[in-house]
């Protein structure tokens, strides 16, 4: 960003300015700032329950899968093929032993590494299969099933973040007879034309 956002002179104790509504400029910092640097809730573990089960997601504009992968348990990678940054799963959730890329054919098995290219033999003999798996997404904190992930490589961490909030989710998973939450049904999702503020 060029120039920095005087927030200051937007936000008053009784009333905001309508530009942090519609500016794309305050957006984007948002989105850089606030999705891309902070935690963001994205999901359950209750959702991926098998080893190959996958759930996609978004934090802020990025495109993320929850996987469970075969030896690490619940995993988040970015949904993008590390060839050309093409969108790699396209499907909401479901079950799979790897991933293809529409669009030119690379393969990732469910731990993320890359199993598979077209004409391999043309990539010439320097190149490093090992470093074009799946950029995982750099911190995930569990707390009581509930999966939250952060694209950032150092800031707060997961219980600093979470705070008090733990209570709350401990509230919630206790309160089913199991003591767990379990999301496995999946949940209602909305699609609203506004401003992310707007929402409740």
């Amino acid at each position: 960003m060029s120039a920095k956002i005087a927030y200051d002179a937007l936000i008053h104790p009784d009333r905001v300015h309508g530009s942090l509504y519609i500016d794309p400029a305050i957006f984007k910092d948002e989105m850089e700032n606030i999705f891309h640097k902070g935690w963001v809730f994205v999901g359950h573990v209750s959702e991926v329950p098998n080893v190959g089960d996958f759930a996609r997601r978004q934090i802020g504009r990025q495109p993320v899968l929850i996987l469970h992968t075969p030896r690490d348990g619940v995993k988040l990678f970015l949904n993008r093929c590390t060839h050309r940054g093409n969108l790699l799963c396209t499907r909401a959730r479901g079950n799979a032993n790897s991933f293809t890329c529409p669009y030119h054919g690379w393969s990732f098995g469910i731990g993320g590494e890359l199993r598979g290219m077209p004409m391999p033999g043309g990539m010439g003999e320097d190149f490093d299969k090992e470093g074009l798996s799946l950029a995982e997404v750099p911190r995930v904190g569990i707390h009581r099933g509930f999966i939250f992930a952060s694209l950032a490589r150092e800031g707060m961490s997961f219980d600093d973040y979470l705070g008090d909030a733990k209570i709350l989710l401990d509230r919630a998973a206790d309160l089913s007879p199991e003591g767990e939450v379990d999301l496995s049904a999946g949940w209602l999702k909305h699609r609203f034309k506004a401003n992310w503020k707007m929402l409740p």
